[in-house]
């Protein structure tokens, strides 16, 4: 049954899942399932590891990097004046809707001693990134958050790709040159910085990508791969050639998707899942890490069939039940209808 027909108490607050865009919510359902759903998952097995080599790590960054430029995207979509309250007001939204799920999630990770307490005090202050090691998992959350503080950079210069180009080299410069002398960034912070902005600069000039061919920008895509693939005797360098691949093929992706978008069925699966992909992503190391704790099957077959159809489902379950509770209680708060989900927007 389609999940828009579903009944809710207080369903008012979820209504606008019904004006969500089809192709967004699908890009947020794919990407964060490949993560909990196969990529994190495995490691809770005795049995099973994720395949790590270089095409599987290539094409996590570039799941990653897609889950990066839709925060973007959406930034750039948002009516955000540049002014002293509007900057207030914008950023007391994302404390609101993104920040405070975070801290619930960090508690987590104390109670259940999933990492150390300078780590958790460093994440809690959103340094994690500048003083490195970063949390485990949330440090991609971090990263958004931190990302958020160029946002009005952004959206003055998105109407010159000249002049956004030369923001990111300087914002990437300043990053590495800290790097240089501390060596405590967290180079991902660099290495994604490039595909939000392209994000941001997508939605603000969404008529000028129109022209742009998906075979076009499949082969650049492949040569960006191709890149990522050449040897190099330093491991920043090594790194830092993997951000044309992570940038266009996570452009490609969401425009193949984006032009495919009325042809595809807005299912009640999206639909679940884009709405919970934040809370699915925030919470699904504590839920795991608390299964496993609880019950874990032996033999590798039974621990494959408990991780896959017991906990990823159980997940999606909570994380939905945390996401409309949590827009219930903002709604209350603010006196108006909140529930778009959160997703990182």
């Amino acid at each position: 049954m389609p999940l828009r027909s579903l009944s809710f108490r207080g369903d008012r607050e979820i209504a606008r899942m019904r004006t969500r865009s089809v192709g967004i919510d699908l890009v947020r359902a794919v990407s964060v399932i490949y993560i909990i759903g196969y990529w994190h998952l495995l490691g809770y097995s005795e049995h099973f590891v994720p395949l790590a080599n270089g095409l599987t790590g290539r094409l996590t960054l570039v799941v990653l990097g897609l889950f990066v430029f839709v925060p973007g995207y959406l930034m750039g979509r948002k009516d955000i004046r540049l002014t002293r309250e509007g900057l207030v007001h914008f950023y007391r939204q994302r404390i609101l809707r993104i920040y405070t799920l975070y801290l619930i999630a960090i508690l987590l990770f104390w109670v259940l001693g999933l990492s150390d307490g300078i780590t958790l005090m460093k994440a809690t202050a959103l340094a994690s990134m500048f003083l490195a090691p970063a949390l485990p998992t949330l440090w991609f959350i971090t990263m958004i958050m931190l990302y958020y503080l160029s946002v009005p950079f952004i959206r003055r210069f998105s109407h010159d790709a000249r002049k956004l180009t030369v923001f990111c080299l300087a914002i990437m410069a300043v990053s590495l040159l800290y790097h240089k002398f501390t060596n405590m960034l967290d180079i991902r912070m660099v290495m994604f910085f490039p595909v939000f902005a392209l994000g941001m600069y997508a939605a603000r000039r969404e008529a000028g990508l129109q022209p742009v061919k998906l075979v076009t920008l499949a082969c650049i895509c492949a040569l960006s791969c191709v890149l990522s693939l050449l040897p190099v005797g330093s491991w920043m360098i090594s790194q830092l050639i993997l951000i044309p691949m992570i940038t266009l093929c996570a452009l490609f992706l969401f425009l193949a998707v984006q032009r495919k978008e009325s042809g595809i069925r807005y299912g009640a699966a999206i639909q679940l899942v884009g709405y919970s992909s934040y809370c699915m992503y925030l919470f699904h190391r504590p839920l795991y890490e608390l299964m496993k704790r609880t019950y874990l099957p032996q033999g590798p077959l039974n621990q494959l069939l408990y991780l896959t159809l017991i906990c990823v489902p159980l997940l999606i379950g909570a994380s939905f039940l945390i996401q409309t509770g949590y827009d219930r209680l903002l709604a209350e708060l603010s006196g108006r209808r909140v529930g778009a989900g959160i997703s990182l927007s």
